[in-house]
């Protein structure tokens, strides 16, 4: 990690809050790294404050105010220092941002805001973040194209490797879905929220967890003891 940006992302896949985070100005940093690792390999953040070389990028900016004969304000001016870095940062980040990642940040806003229901909060704090990413990427597919039966076996698949969604062969609007994981208090929470993100409200559902319903002629379903009834 060489860039401020880069550890904040780093943060964000370690399920780390960025304002948790403390920017401060070091005297000892490589004259080539933005961040003053003792590790320049390090991968991972092991402390909570992170050290920054604040000429690397902004030495109009931090020259005087860091200059080494300075020793008044000192917690003072560490304070702006962490508040100036937290402000580039984002900028950094948004520098990349594609039209679907506004969407993304503003949808995911609205939700915590509470301008959906508290269920939806709720289960949306089930999903770590690279879910909740890839969940609102497809509802942006959807809004697009509409297609959410196709949208909803897809994002299944990929958030439940083993899972398999049929259509019953009685009714249109009924479908069977094998999830393949134990079932928990937290994911009937996400399940349900996949459920009503993505598929029409008349829909009828039925969901199967750890056991299979069984299928005649398909050994792998039909084993004693881990047949589901349907």
């Amino acid at each position: 990690m060489n860039y401020v940006w880069e550890v904040a992302i780093k943060a964000d896949k370690s399920n780390i809050k960025r304002e948790n985070l403390k920017y401060k100005p070091t005297r000892y940093g490589s004259p080539y790294m933005e961040v003053a690792f003792e590790n320049i390999n390090a991968r991972q953040i092991e402390e909570h404050i992170i050290e920054v070389n604040p000429l690397y990028r902004f030495q109009n900016v931090f020259m005087e105010l860091f200059d080494i004969n300075l020793h008044k304000y000192k917690d003072m001016r560490e304070y702006f220092f962490d508040i100036f870095m937290q402000y580039m940062i984002q900028l950094d980040l948004r520098q990349g941002y594609s039209k679907k990642e506004y969407y993304y940040k503003f949808i995911l806003k609205e939700i915590l805001n509470k301008l959906y229901s508290n269920q939806n909060i709720e289960a949306i704090k089930c999903f770590n973040k690279e879910e909740v990413y890839l969940i609102f990427c497809f509802a942006i597919r959807l809004y697009n194209c509409g297609s959410s039966v196709f949208l909803f076996k897809q994002i299944m698949r990929m958030l439940y490797k083993k899972s398999i969604v049929y259509a019953s062969n009685d009714y249109v609007d009924e479908y069977l879905i094998y999830i393949g994981k134990k079932e928990t208090e937290q994911e009937i929470k996400k399940i349900n929220f996949i459920v009503g993100m993505f598929l029409p409200i008349n829909f009828k559902i039925h969901l199967f967890w750890e056991n299979h319903f069984g299928i005649i002629d398909v050994e792998e379903t039909m084993k004693i003891d881990e047949i589901a009834l349907f």
